[in-house]
C-alpha cells in the first residue's frame, strides 16, 4: 500500500537499506490482514498449467506472515524443487496422494489428513503431490475432500488461465445463492468450458467453506488476494449478511487503509489515522460477513455535514452498499437536527445518482463557511445538497 503524504525516503544507517513510507504501510497492511487469518487454514489448489515454482515467492510470505497453507498440486515431480527450497528457509513437506478406486472402479485420490494436520499445526507448508495421470476432476474431488476434511477457511483456485474468465467477468463477488445464475451466464459466454469448475465451488461452500476465489496463477496473485481489502480474483461466499454500523476505535486501521488506497488515486483527500481516532463517532460502515467493504464520514459543521470520505471495495460495487450508507447518515442527520447535509466529488455520474435521493446541485460558495475555510477550491469538484431539518 502506498502512503498519500510527502514522506521522504530514509536510509537505515544499520543495513544501508532504504526503507520508505510505502515499504513500512504495506508491512503494516500485510501484518493487520495476517492477525485476522492467525487461526483459519488456507487450502491453495493449482491447476496443471501453473507451477509451484512460479509461486514460490507468495508461499514465502504466507509462511513468514504466521499464515497456515496446505498446497495441492497436480504434479508428480516436486521433490527436488521442494529439497532445494527448504535448503533456503522454507518448512515444505512433501506428500504423495495415493491412487485407488472406489466401488465403482472410478478412480479417487486419498491422502493421510491426519498427518497433513500434524504437519501444518507443526509450522509446516504440506504439499500434496496429486499424480498427472488421473483427470483433472479426479484431482479436484481431492482438493474438496482435504478441505473439508481439514475445515479450511478459505480454498484459493490458481490457474493460469483465470485470466480468461476475469476477461468476461469483472472482479466481483458471487453468493451461493448467486451461483446458478452465474453458472447460466457461464455457459451463454465464451468462457463455457470453465462452467464445470462451478461444481466444486458448490461442493466446497455447502460443505462448510467460508469462500472460495479463482486466481490467476501468478505471482504476487495470492498475497493479493490474503493481504489486501480488495483482493486478487473472483470471490465466490457462502453467506451474505450484511450490516451497518458506527465505527469504533478498532477499525481506525481499517478505515485508514480504505482511505489511503482511495487518496493514492486522488479520489479521496487523505486522512491521518489520529484525525480518524478523534472523530470515530462521525465514521460509518458497512460489512458484508464481518469484512469491512465501505466506508462513510458525517462530518458536522454547525447545522449541516458534509457525506465523506466514502470509499468501497471494487469486487462490492453494484451491491449497494454505499446508497444504503447514505440513506442511514441521511437519517442520523435528521435525528440529530441537522438542517442539511452535502457532498462533493468530480465523478460525472453524482448529479444522477444524487439526484434520485433528493439531492441538488449547489454552487460551493453556498456551503459553510467553516468548511470553505479548510477547503482547496482549485479542486474541479460539485457540490450537492439535501436539506433534511
Amino acid at each position: 500500500m502506498g502512503s498519500s503524504g510527502a514522506m521522504k525516503r530514509r536510509s537505515s544507517r544499520h543495513s544501508g537499506c532504504d526503507v520508505d513510507a510505502d515499504d513500512l504501510i504495506q508491512a503494516i497492511s500485510f501484518a493487520h490482514y495476517a492477525e485476522r487469518f492467525r487461526d483459519k487454514l488456507f487450502v491453495i489448489g493449482l491447476t496443471r498449467n501453473t507451477s509451484v515454482r512460479d509461486l514460490l515467492l507468495d508461499f514465502k510470505v504466507l509462511a513468514a506472515y504466521g499464515i497456515r497453507v496446505v498446497l495441492l498440486a497436480p504434479d508428480s515431480d516436486l521433490d527436488q524443487p521442494i529439497e532445494l527450497s527448504n535448503t533456503h528457509g522454507t518448512r515444505f513437506r512433501l506428500f504423495q496422494a495415493e491412487k485407488l478406486e472406489d466401488s465403482e472402479g472410478k478412480a479417487r485420490l486419498q491422502v493421510d489428513l491426519l498427518e497433513v494436520q500434524r504437519s501444518s499445526f507443526a509450522g509446516e507448508t504440506p504439499v500434496i503431490s496429486a499424480p498427472t495421470q488421473v483427470e483433472f476432476s479426479v484431482t479436484e474431488r481431492l482438493c474438496v475432500d482435504i478441505s473439508l476434511g481439514l475445515g479450511a477457511h478459505k480454498v484459493l483456485l490458481a490457474s493460469q488461465t483465470t485470466d480468461q474468465i476475469e476477461t468476461v467477468f469483472s472482479r466481483n463477488r458471487v453468493t451461493l445463492s448467486e451461483l446458478d445464475d452465474f453458472a447460466n451466464r457461464m455457459r451463454e459466454s465464451e468462457v463455457a468450458h470453465f462452467t464445470p469448475r462451478l461444481d466444486q465451488v458448490r461442493s466446497l461452500l455447502e460443505g462448510g467453506v467460508h469462500d472460495v476465489t479463482f486466481l490467476i496463477g501468478t505471482q504476487g496473485r495470492i498475497c493479493e488476494e490474503v493481504f489486501t481489502p480488495d483482493g486478487g480474483g473472483i470471490l465466490f461466499s457462502r453467506v451474505d449478511q450484511t450490516r451497518i454500523r458506527r465505527a469504533e476505535l478498532r477499525d481506525v486501521t481499517d478505515i485508514g487503509i480504505y482511505i489511503r488506497r482511495e487518496s493514492q488515486q486522488g479520489r479521496l483527500l487523505p486522512v491521518d489515522e489520529n484525525d480518524i481516532a478523534a472523530d470515530i463517532g462521525g465514521f460509518w460502515l458497512c460489512e458484508v460477513d464481518d469484512q469491512l467493504v465501505a466506508v462513510m464520514r458525517l462530518k458536522r459543521y454547525g447545522t449541516w455535514a458534509e457525506l465523506g470520505a466514502a470509499t468501497s471495495l471494487s469486487r462490492e460495487r453494484g451491491r449497494r452498499h454505499s446508497g444504503a450508507l447514505v440513506m442511514r447518515l441521511l437519517g442520523e442527520a435528521n435525528k440529530e437536527g441537522l438542517a442539511a447535509v452535502f457532498v462533493l466529488g468530480k465523478d460525472t455520474r453524482m448529479a444522477s445518482t444524487f439526484g434520485a435521493l433528493g439531492f441538488e446541485e449547489i454552487d460551493r460558495s453556498e456551503l459553510p463557511a467553516q468548511w470553505q475555510e479548510g477547503y482547496d477550491m482549485s479542486r474541479p469538484t460539485r457540490a450537492f445538497v439535501k436539506y433534511v431539518g
